[in-house]
């Protein structure tokens, strides 16, 4: 699949590094917030944010950060994209942030973005790579929401099941199997 991915989009990847691959048994990615033009970027080390995304490789495979919006897409193509892409082997997760206005609320306690905001990106990423012939017909695709919403895990099972169906209906036309996640947390085995 990174082959289909580095054929269809050659152009951006002579402008900037859209691809990077990595081993280590847990990386962070980060998405830098607007109005910053850089796309999301890998690192190791500490959290630095619980926005971020924590990729846990414990075989230590090789994971290839896909850099979608700012790289693939350096406008945001003609519909918004999904922030990046994470491939191991044949695996495809689609991964979209999204941080609140404010991260802490009145009372000081944490907030979060609204999950469903991230869908649109999600399913718009899905179709076009689908459309592009990088997502094979009836293959599965895991697509991850980080709000910076940890716990508890998984997501709570009636906001989940509302967030499906919506993610649901604007997929429906892609015959592709897909896993909806709601966590900050990717396990790559």
């Amino acid at each position: 699949m990174r082959k289909a991915f580095e054929a269809e989009f050659r152009e951006a990847l002579q402008v900037g590094e859209c691809i990077s691959s990595h081993a280590e048994a847990e990386f962070f990615v980060h998405d830098p917030p607007a109005p910053s033009k850089a796309p999301c970027f890998p690192y190791t080390g500490e959290m630095q944010s619980v926005f971020d995304l924590r990729v846990v490789n414990p075989r230590q495979r090789e994971i290839h950060l896909l850099r979608v919006d700012k790289c693939f897409y350096p406008h945001g193509g003609r519909d918004t994209r999904c922030d990046c892409a994470l491939l191991a082997e044949q695996q495809l997760y689609l991964v979209e942030f999204k941080k609140p206005e404010l991260e802490q609320a009145n009372d000081g306690k944490q907030r979060h973005a609204n999950v469903g905001d991230c869908l649109p990106q999600l399913a718009a990423s899905l179709k076009d790579f689908y459309d592009r012939g990088i997502i094979p017909y009836g293959a599965m695709v895991i697509a991850y929401v980080c709000v910076g919403y940890t716990h508890p895990s998984p997501y709570n099972g009636a906001d989940y099941r509302k967030l499906k169906a919506s993610f649901d209906v604007r997929t429906a036309d892609i015959p592709v199997r897909i896993k909806l996640m709601v966590d900050n947390k990717m396990v790559v085995s």
